[in-house]
């Protein structure tokens, strides 16, 4: 006989975001013994569950890290080859390294491969340790594209990154007004094609700097059937999960109703091994008879 329940799991993205987590498992009971049987997920598309993971890992690196700025790096077709997703990578990782010793500085970024229609190569992501005078404003002075000029007209600040764009190309550097939102907005480019591309290259779906914070995890207990599919911003077969601004929980005692199983059916057994007791002589029934009568 089996019954369902779930570990329940809490992570801590920050002071006010929680991610609660219940994983669907099953406890087995067996001649009074317990045992956890714990099913693996059957088999689905490799590529869907890349996708997810990576938009998960992303969506964490953002909430758990005080990045500084949005950035679209690119490459200029004059100074790099476009199409070598593999050098852009190597030579970005290198002049982040080089950054560093030069201004002492701890850089940490989260960079997500993106292709253009011809094939080039750009990135989109999130930075942190970089000096804002390190950093030059653009103005409407300049030859700029019609979405960046927008922004200036509303008194939105971009940059150039000069160190940058001296070696690479062209960048956009956007101060990050609203945490989550831009969260959110990065976990888009990880898209059904752009993985395809990805998959058929051998590369990630995105790079982190090492020493990113991730998630804290604040509890984890077992539930019993405590959880409803429709308040949950995720749920299928297997798991569910939400957000939410508090790390509230279930605090009976998860274990109470195991322990009733297990006493009732180890009474059930117990009264099995029994040996049914034989039947009295029959002169002595009819002397018990007569004594009571």
């Amino acid at each position: 006989m089996s019954y369902d329940f779930y570990d329940y799991r809490v992570k801590k993205y920050c002071d006010d975001l929680y991610k609660h987590i219940y994983l669907k498992r099953s406890l087995s009971y067996y001649s009074g013994t317990c045992f956890s049987d714990r099913n693996e997920e059957p088999a689905q598309d490799k590529l869907a569950n890349n996708i997810s993971r990576a938009r998960a890992k992303i969506f964490e690196y953002a909430m758990c890290n005080d990045f500084d700025y949005f950035i679209h790096p690119t490459l200029s077709a004059e100074k790099y080859d476009r199409y070598d997703l593999d050098k852009f990578k190597k030579d970005m990782s290198q002049f982040i390294r080089n950054y560093r010793k030069k201004y002492n500085t701890n850089v940490q970024y989260v960079l997500i491969p993106e292709k253009h229609k011809d094939g080039a190569w750009h990135m989109h992501g999130f930075l942190k340790g970089v000096s804002p005078e390190q950093l030059r404003s653009f103005t409407l002075d300049e030859i700029l594209p019609d979405y960046i000029r927008d922004k200036l007209k509303k008194n939105e600040i971009l940059c150039d990154w000069p160190e940058y764009s001296k070696k690479f190309g062209w960048i956009v550097v956007e101060p990050i007004r609203h945490k989550e939102r831009c969260a959110k907005y990065m976990t888009k480019y990880i898209s059904k094609s752009m993985s395809n591309t990805i998959d058929e290259l051998g590369a990630h779906l995105y790079y982190a700097s090492k020493g990113l914070k991730t998630a804290e995890l604040v509890l984890s207990e077992q539930v019993y059937e405590v959880v409803d599919k429709d308040t949950m911003d995720f749920a299928n077969d297997f798991i569910m999960t939400k957000f939410s601004d508090i790390a509230s929980y279930i605090k009976e005692d998860p274990y109470d109703w195991v322990r009733e199983v297990i006493r009732l059916e180890y009474i059930e057994y117990l009264e099995s091994l029994k040996e049914p007791e034989p039947e009295p002589p029959a002169k002595l029934i009819e002397y018990e008879q007569l004594r009571i009568g």
